[in-house]
């Protein structure tokens, strides 16, 4: 069984320690999926957004998914720039090319649906979202 899948078993364990260990593990795969190359970019994007340069924050990001184009995080945190700044079309976009391309995760649905109930152009929702 791989890393990944025991730690995701031990996520269901009756222990709350044993959980705890497999979430903070959990996490620290999650963002250093790129090493610390991916982690350092990431950050510097969230020192942009601190210091107030959005645009810089979002260049850095698409950049760091034009050359890692499979760094989820990266993916996920440029869509929740955009829908910080109300570019819910964009941040849609990016949800939904990540979700089809790796892997879906609740970060990624959180922002997804929240995109969704906030923007409805056609008033149909997509994906998981849909409306029966």
């Amino acid at each position: 069984m791989s890393q990944i899948n025991l730690l995701l078993a031990d996520l269901k364990n009756a222990d709350e320690n044993i959980r705890h260990r497999a979430t903070v593990a959990l996490w620290r795969l999650w963002f250093h999926q790129k090493g610390a190359y991916g982690m350092e970019l990431l950050q510097q994007a969230q020192t942009l957004l601190e210091a107030g340069d959005p645009k810089a924050a979002e260049s850095l990001l698409t950049n760091l998914i034009e050359d890692q184009p499979d760094f989820a995080e990266a993916w996920n945190r440029r869509a929740i720039l955009y829908y910080s700044q109300g570019k819910y079309q964009k941040s849609l976009e990016d949800c939904q090319w990540w979700s089809a391309s790796i892997l879906t995760t609740s970060g990624l649905f959180m922002v997804w649906g929240c995109v969704m109930r906030l923007w409805e152009p056609t008033g149909q929702r997509s994906g998981p979202f849909a409306k029966p």
